[in-house]
């Protein structure tokens, strides 16, 4: 196993870089081509010099001795951030026969499309409120076979509120999206007579979030995810309640269910 990689800075705060990983064996089988397999990649990243923009864009290839088409993977990922308002937008392309095998890939050919946004208001007189603001986020999946058949997609818009006493409170809702392209046991038990069949799956979630005081002695949290999951609901309830010693640490206990 091998890893090597080179970096140069560009305009300031920027950087361009390159990385190459290795595998070697000596176990070739003419079927699989698995005595070698190679990633070569190269990586620019973005930094504003006044910090408004960021941003990272890749290409990595992968080799095998046996070359299949689609081995490779590219992303983009920009970001505006000025007081009060941010801008993200991210997208991936997984090629189906992209294998680093040094490394994990959880999904391959997919195209991912991630925008997000977020707005932040400061209210003149801050002695209640220190600032609050909404935001909203969709995470989209879309298999590559050059139709962009949609796989999954989420949907979600927040609301939050940041008391000048630390107190955060927060809400939120949105869709959620799956096809499931093969039978899928929800509970988890691998039970395949319970499988729900192969299908296009459409359901909601809602949640609201609190934390008290984070300068208190006694700091308390608590959320509450609610809502539709496949054909059936959920509902997830989790909190914690933290003491702090001052100057010395501090016992936290967590709850779940």
């Amino acid at each position: 196993y091998s890893v090597a990689a080179v970096q140069r800075r560009l305009f300031g705060r920027s950087n361009i870089g390159m990385i190459f990983v290795n595998r070697q064996g000596e176990n070739f089988n003419q079927e699989t081509g698995n005595n070698f397999n190679r990633t070569l990649g190269m990586d620019f990243n973005l930094l504003s010099n006044d910090g408004v923009w960021a941003g990272k864009l890749f290409y990595h290839h992968n080799f095998t001795p046996i070359s299949k088409p689609d081995q490779f993977a590219s992303a983009g990922w920009l970001r505006y951030s000025v007081p009060g308002l941010e801008l993200n937008w991210n997208h991936e392309y997984i090629g189906s026969n992209y294998n680093p095998e040094v490394g994990f890939v959880p999904r391959t050919g997919v195209w991912r499309v991630q925008p997000s946004a977020q707005q932040t208001f400061y209210p003149e007189n801050r002695t209640v409120v220190n600032e609050h603001g909404w935001g909203a986020e969709s995470d989209m999946y879309f298999d590559n076979s050059g139709k962009f058949t949609p796989l999954d997609r989420s949907v979600f818009a927040w609301y939050f509120v940041n008391f000048t006493n630390t107190v955060f409170v927060s809400a939120f809702g949105g869709t959620i999206f799956t096809k499931l392209t093969f039978p899928f046991d929800a509970s988890g038990k691998g039970d395949n007579t319970r499988a729900l069949p192969v299908g296009d799956y459409y359901y909601n979630r809602f949640g609201v979030e609190f934390s008290s005081d984070r300068r208190a002695t006694f700091v308390g949290s608590a959320a509450i995810r609610s809502g539709t999951y496949i054909n059936g609901n959920s509902t997830r309830l989790n909190g914690s309640v933290a003491y702090r010693f001052l100057h010395f640490g501090s016992i936290t206990l967590n709850l779940l269910r």
